[in-house]
């Protein structure tokens, strides 16, 4: 089974999962006392789809922060506010897979961002070239460029309605697997859908769309264009597309609450990974499972697995003979389950790495590998970021490094 071979041939790497069993106890201390809370977990798959989706990590925390607020402004219930909340959180799994599916249509060394397809509206031509335009350099490869670019204007439509509609979906999916409630699943099932029922996925419209994804699609756009436009662009989007795209009830809130002094100041402060966990909103999901720490790094493993045809499952069965190796060494009940799920998220740092490069494998170009190499890096950037995994962190980091100092990033050697 080739998976399985190329799993062992990758985990003749993983010498820094291997430390001294006294250091993974002192680990586990940290690691059993926070598992349990789905917001602190569901950080670090926010933040690596952050990574994918647009490039920004916060991107999922500023989502869920503009969407209390106009919860609150709304006075909606708690349901309502769970949905949103863990819906900005969960909303992106799927941009490794549908990224690559846009991919093949661009240069293999760029990285296309799914967020592109949300801030332009698809249904205006002038949009889809000025966006393209972005990725076709004239250079020695502009020929082959073009080409690449009339057969993406031929499929577009369907292109495009499959990748929302596979986006959507699949978070979904990812919800209904950590054991959230039924209206968290259709919040991101309908994510996309616009109030003047010209959204590509389904085609809903107005109140027929549940008012959580409304919410959420308005949020999950108002934050990518602060981004990357600021506090007045932001404000003239919303009022622009306020009864076409967005539901005019969820505009004139947000429009409301930038009135507040200091609306945008107090945005950057409080849409920290701390001061939303304070503000979290219950959820069913908290006693669904007892193992929900695995859980979200399985999820995590599928989300960057996802990627490439290639690399499905890999992350799985590095776990699996992990764990083997883990209890040949006599390895106790916990610290195999910390091993394994270092070794399930040891890459999601590709989330950085362009699809095509990922899917060359041995067959990179100097510059592409120089890329490819830094992924570790990311990985360990992504995991501390989150208190929960923090200790997982320096192993899952050193997947690629040798004992005798030649591995990648940090030319790690010995014990």
């Amino acid at each position: 089974m080739v998976i399985f071979e190329q799993s062992i041939g990758e985990f003749t790497y993983f010498s820094g999962l291997f430390s001294p069993a006294a250091q993974w106890r002192e680990g586990m201390v940290n690691y059993k006392r926070t598992e349990g809370d789905p917001a602190a977990l569901l950080c670090a798959l926010s933040f690596a789809t952050g990574l994918g989706f647009g490039g920004h990590m916060e991107h999922g925390l500023g989502s869920a922060y503009l969407g209390l607020q106009i919860a609150d402004a709304l006075t909606l219930d708690n349901e309502e506010r769970e949905a949103i909340f863990y819906g900005a959180l969960l909303k992106d799994v799927a941009c490794t897979a549908c990224s690559a599916g846009i991919a093949a249509f661009f240069p293999d060394d760029e990285q296309v961002f799914l967020s592109d397809v949300i801030l332009i509206d698809p249904s205006q031509f002038s949009d889809m070239i000025g966006w393209l335009s972005r990725y076709f350099r004239l250079d020695a490869r502009f020929p082959s460029r073009i080409a690449k670019l009339l057969s993406f204007l031929v499929q577009c439509g369907p292109i495009v309605k499959e990748t929302m509609r596979s986006h959507c979906e699949v978070a979904e999916l990812f919800a209904r697997q950590l054991g959230f409630p039924d209206y968290v699943q259709r919040t991101l099932r309908f994510q996309w859908e616009r109030w003047d029922g010209k959204g590509m996925a389904y085609g809903l419209k107005g109140s027929t769309i549940p008012r959580t994804a409304r919410i959420l699609h308005l949020v999950q756009v108002l934050d990518l264009t602060y981004r990357f436009g600021g506090p007045e662009a932001t404000s003239i989007l919303a009022q622009e597309k306020r009864g076409t795209r967005f539901d005019p009830e969820g505009v004139d809130a947000f429009l409301t609450l930038t009135q507040q002094t200091d609306f945008w100041k107090t945005f950057e402060e409080q849409s920290t990974q701390e001061a939303l966990l304070a503000r979290r909103p219950s959820t069913v999901a908290d006693c669904a499972r007892e193992d929900l720490t695995e859980r979200v790094c399985e999820a995590l493993a599928d989300f960057i697995d996802l990627k490439t045809r290639e690399t499905w499952h890999h992350s799985r069965m590095v776990a699996e003979v992990a764990r083997r190796i883990g209890n040949c060494l006599g390895l106790e009940a916990g610290e195999l389950a910390r091993l394994r799920c270092a070794a399930l998220v040891h890459d999601v740092g590709k989330v950085a790495v362009p699809a095509a490069i990922v899917a060359k494998g041995w067959h990179q170009s100097s510059s592409e590998w120089e890329t490819y190499r830094l992924h570790p890096y990311y990985t360990q950037r992504i995991l501390e970021r989150v208190d929960t995994l923090q200790e997982l962190a320096q192993a899952a980091a050193a997947h690629h490094e040798w004992m005798n100092g030649q591995g990648y990033h940090r030319q790690l050697c010995g014990e």
